[in-house]
């Protein structure tokens, strides 16, 4: 049976509805010119976090589709950041370990695009408890270490601050990127036991 509420004759309604990724419909809602529409309970999608909503629902002047965002649900990872610098200049990357299960040693090799300039690799918070040792030199290839007596770092966080120099001639939207790798027995616990973590790739994207 087709259901309806009443409408004030004059006012304006509009369409709010919100979608899940995939295009389902959650909710349909009409909303009063310069109100705010209400959204549905926090969907959930296996292997994702939702984070909330692609656009905002306030103050609604129009028809709107209003869809559910999601971060993949990451294990124990290191990850590089993605972020944006004009040519020609210095930008800080960080490095981050998330859902960290605790690490007493590591040696971690970066590889970067060579027409990045890397001028300083300052040591983060996260890995504040271990001894840090730079590489001699910030060359792509280089292995940055940490390790302890019987210290072990647990929090999420930054474990390296790089700063690149984008070189000056980079044209517009070129993407430069940024990795890092280890092999088995280089990360460790408290125990010496092998810890294992994704390396997640970042980017430096030019404006």
């Amino acid at each position: 049976m087709a259901m309806y509420e009443p409408v004030e004759p004059g006012i304006v309604y509009y369409t709010v509805t919100f979608v899940d990724y995939d295009g389902t419909e959650l909710k349909t809602q009409q909303v009063q010119q310069g109100g705010n529409a209400e959204a549905p309970s926090d969907p959930y999608r296996e292997g994702y976090v939702f984070i909330g909503w692609d656009k905002s629902f306030e103050n609604v002047s129009a028809n709107l589709t209003v869809t559910a965002q999601y971060e993949k649900k990451l294990g124990p990872s290191i990850v590089v950041s993605n972020v944006k610098a004009n040519a020609g200049e210095s930008i800080v990357v960080p490095v981050l370990i998330k859902n960290n299960p605790g690490v007493s040693g590591a040696k971690i090799t970066i590889s970067y695009d060579s027409r990045l300039t890397l001028t300083k690799a300052d040591k983060g918070a996260a890995f504040s408890v271990l001894d840090y040792t730079a590489p001699p030199a910030l060359n792509s290839g280089c292995a940055f270490n940490w390790d302890s007596q019987d210290a072990v770092a647990t929090e999420d966080g930054e474990i390296l601050l790089l700063t690149f120099t984008v070189p000056a001639d980079a044209a517009s939207g070129t993407c430069f990127s940024v990795s890092f790798s280890y092999r088995t027995g280089d990360i460790y616990d408290v125990d010496l036991s092998d810890v294992t973590l994704t390396m997640i790739a970042g980017s430096i994207t030019v404006n």
